[in-house]
């Protein structure tokens, strides 16, 4: 071919490439002047010229005014980081590829050609893609099953979620008022001591305004062991004086423990009912009942002490009670006095008069 003349026809023409997993191809998009890729794939722009000849040139990329990358007359591949120029001078072609694109490489790109002292040039803009956030990935530093007892534990849940823009990554807890946790493409959820209070359904979402919303929940169990908090008796009729009605017993534990009674004797005495009371799935908190009426064989159970004992894998706690019959204070008994009412009635006396008899008089003998 000759020498490059005044009318030398100069063109240019920018495309994309996509590549994402091993040998996968995409077709490019090519929207004029404007080029878009997603964060994270390769791209690659291409600069053909022709007619250019067979005379030596140099070449060179620019982003928004600053070289990139060269290609000097010699040279036909040079890289510089994540730029790699390709020079084929038989094809007049260059090609720029950018690894791993990111929001950093938006912007003009310019294909400069040196010749002797003339330059041509021609450019488009290279702009990133809105992408949806991807699937939220939970990395542990430690097991979800936790010991509440275990010393110097610690524990953090990395949350972690690309897109562009990058999402912004918060970590919420069920029952909890607003995040507790935030971050732009990641966040941490660290505890520096693990105890009950942890314990809960946490969950991480990832958002950049681009749908869908993507989460992922965390739950995290820390068990200990049984704690007996409240052992009183219980009367149902505070009315007459007798003896209480039963024992309660109410124990709380992660996981559920057992519980049994024993009397003085060392004897089981089997529960007449266990009722589950728990406030959430991260506690097991159980009543257990101990009827009193009959108990031993109708023995008076005034002087004997019961034990509530609770067993889980993690422990055993017990606690004593001693029932005392029940006793009320007499109280005087009062009457509230009524005014009392008497109806008057008129009574006529009538009196009659009696003339008494005059005693007889004896006549004297002789």
């Amino acid at each position: 071919m000759g020498a490059m003349g005044e009318n030398a026809k100069f063109s240019m023409y920018i495309t994309i490439l996509l590549i994402s997993g091993v040998s996968s191809l995409q077709s490019g998009l090519l929207t004029k002047d404007v080029v878009a890729v997603r964060v994270g794939d390769t791209a690659v722009l291409y600069c053909n010229i022709s007619e250019l000849g067979s005379t030596s040139y140099s070449l060179d990329w620019s982003l928004n005014g600053k070289m990139v990358v060269r290609c000097g007359a010699a040279q036909s591949v040079n890289s510089e980081g994540r730029f790699h120029l390709r020079l084929d001078r038989h094809r007049a072609t260059s090609s720029l590829n950018i690894d791993s694109v990111s929001p950093q490489d938006e912007g003009r790109y310019v294909c400069k050609i040196y010749r002797d002292t003339k330059l041509m040039s021609a450019g488009s803009h290279l702009v990133l893609m809105d992408i949806s956030p991807s699937d939220v990935e939970l990395v542990w530093s430690n097991q979800t099953e936790l010991l509440e007892s275990s010393p110097h534990q610690q524990l953090t849940v990395n949350c972690s979620s690309s897109g562009y823009p990058l999402p912004r990554v918060s970590w919420t807890k069920d029952g909890a008022i607003g995040p507790i946790g935030r971050g732009v493409g990641f966040s941490v959820l660290s505890f520096t001591s693990v105890n009950r209070s942890i314990s809960g359904r946490y969950v991480c979402q990832s958002n950049n305004s681009i749908p869908p919303v993507k989460n992922k929940s965390a739950v995290i169990h820390v068990f200990y062991p049984p704690n007996i908090t409240e052992l009183y008796v219980v009367s149902t009729n505070q009315t007459k004086v007798g003896n209480p009605n039963y024992i309660k017993c109410i124990v709380d534990s992660h996981p559920t423990a057992d519980v049994k009674w024993k009397s003085m004797g060392n004897s089981l005495i089997d529960a007449d009912n266990m009722t589950d009371v728990s406030t959430s799935p991260f506690n097991n908190i159980i009543e257990s009942r101990l009827a009193l009426a009959g108990i031993a064989n109708g023995e008076s159970y005034a002087s004997k002490e019961y034990t509530c004992m609770a067993t889980s894998q993690f422990g055993t706690a017990e606690r004593k009670v001693q029932p005392q019959p029940l006793y009320i204070q007499p109280q005087p008994l009062y009457i509230q006095p009524q005014p009392l009412y008497i109806h008057q009635q008129h009574c006529i006396l009538q009196h009659r008069l009696v003339t008494p008899k005059q005693p007889k008089r004896l006549k004297p003998k002789g």
